[in-house]
């Protein structure tokens, strides 16, 4: 009698054998989904509901976590200019600081950092990540 595979590994193998990083993320996701049916009590549970109503719940749970941070994460890096330059008059502004943000996805809510900058000549704060006249790329 042939060995069960480990859960994940026809996924695996319908990957470039280069994508060893890719392998990793999936390895990650899955470790934490089976993690997190544990913690549910996936057996337990599954009295009155379909086994496979609460493992796609999970799946969504996970598919949506994943996404918040692959959101987050690129909106961050998306919101560091080399050269903020004030939406008003264009002149260079200068890093003031940091503001938590929290955009609403097709995923859920997602909180990520901004750089607030400052123009001296406006004497007024502004978000390089928002679009206006001419600055920022826009979130």
């Amino acid at each position: 009698m042939k060995a069960a595979e480990p859960l994940g590994t026809e996924l695996r193998n319908l990957e470039d054998p280069g994508m060893e990083l890719a392998d990793r993320l999936k390895d990650e996701i899955l470790r934490l989904a089976e993690q997190a049916a544990a913690e549910r009590g996936l057996e337990e549970e599954a009295g009155d509901e379909a086994l496979i109503t609460i493992i796609e719940d999970i799946a969504v749970a996970v598919g949506d976590a994943v996404a918040q941070a692959i959101v987050r994460r690129k909106l961050e890096a998306e919101a560091v200019c080399a050269d903020p330059r004030c939406p008003e008059c264009g002149e260079h502004g200068m890093r003031k600081g940091d503001r938590e943000r929290t955009i609403l996805t097709r995923r859920g809510e997602v909180e990520f950092t901004e750089p607030e900058s400052y123009c001296r000549q406006c004497r007024r704060s502004f978000f390089p990540s928002v679009a206006g006249a001419g600055a920022g790329r826009g979130l």
